[in-house]
């Protein structure tokens, strides 16, 4: 988060001059994550490939595309490799866990999944996005829907 930050005052603060990888880099996510709130998710893979084509090891990017993935359910094993990157540099990041969780839902592996989930939600409770998926993982355990009360 602070090289996130420390990338983007760079980039707002060179005025002239060819920018630096971080400055390319930063302003490729940033792309990304724009088309992302504007719920455009194809056109944020290509700023999201740029960003890793200059930094293969960028968590949040690593994570970003591996979720859009596994909401489509395109390239699993490859989603599940990236966000996989991604923990192991922020272990305890609830999204990223969160995203692990969803890929391994969407492979049918609906035991590791909850595992996943659970710690999640102890990381970030009370999270909509997380709970929405404990729910939609836990059912999926038990071979139906959840229980209205969970």
């Amino acid at each position: 988060a602070e090289r996130k930050a420390a990338a983007e005052e760079a980039a707002l603060a060179r005025p002239t001059g060819r920018p630096s990888v971080l400055d390319r880099e930063a302003f490729h996510y940033l792309r990304a994550v724009s088309h992302v709130r504007l719920r455009q998710f194809r056109r944020a893979e290509e700023p999201l490939q740029r960003c890793l084509a200059l930094n293969p090891n960028h968590a949040e990017a690593l994570n970003t595309l591996a979720y859009l993935w596994a909401c489509r359910g395109e390239n699993l094993p490859r989603a599940e490799r990236y966000v996989r990157r991604a923990l192991a540099q922020e272990p305890e990041n609830a999204a990223y866990r969160d995203t692990l969780a969803w890929v391994l839902h969407r492979l049918g592996r609906d035991g590791e999944a909850l595992a996943e989930i659970v710690r999640a939600r102890e990381t970030l409770p009370r999270d909509q996005e997380i709970d929405a998926h404990w729910r939609e993982i836990s059912g999926a355990v038990r071979g139906g829907a959840p229980s209205a009360g969970e």
